[in-house]
């Protein structure tokens, strides 16, 4: 049985971030892309490079504005509540500093991207249809919150837990 405080940050820390970005990357590739008959995985249009940008940009556009705003509501008393909550995987590799954590976070999703082109590139790197590469693309944009958000959620009130600690 999962703790209520533990659904309670799946759905707002996981569940709602992976819906809004997988829903604004789908429709963004669907603008782009809806009249492309075949979309390579490499090459100057090719998907690879959306998705390896798409990992670093998404990631860390997310911590650029999801720290700030954590560690206000952490000051105030209204940050979302952890205890109950199992602490993320890559908790361990996320710096709670803005810039160290904008870095890794980047980083790691980077490293996602470069997984999903090399899992696209062994079977036989297919070119896809625009309007496919849209659900691909927002799957794709749904993963990365689903996985990073919750270790940028503890980074951020580690972070903000450390600066309450040396302030007293």
């Amino acid at each position: 049985m999962i703790d209520p405080a533990h659904r309670r940050f799946i759905a707002t820390q996981q569940l709602v971030p992976a819906l809004v970005n997988a829903a604004l990357n789908g429709w963004i590739a669907w603008a782009m892309h809806r009249e492309a008959v075949g979309l390579a995985l490499w090459g100057g249009s090719g998907y690879a490079s959306d998705l390896l940008v798409t990992g670093a940009l998404l990631p860390g556009i997310t911590w650029l504005i999801l720290r700030p705003l954590l560690r206000h509501q952490a000051l105030a008393g209204k940050a979302p509540v952890t205890r109950g909550v199992p602490v993320p995987w890559l908790s361990h590799l996320m710096p709670a500093t803005l810039w160290a954590g904008l870095a890794v976070i980047a980083l790691l999703g980077t490293g996602i991207g470069l997984m999903c082109c090399v899992a696209a590139q062994l079977a036989g790197a297919p070119a896809i249809a625009g309007t496919d590469y849209a659900w691909v693309k927002g799957l794709y944009g749904g993963l990365l919150p689903w996985l990073l958000q919750p270790a940028m959620v503890f980074a951020a009130l580690r972070g903000a837990a450390n600066q309450s600690e040396a302030s007293k």
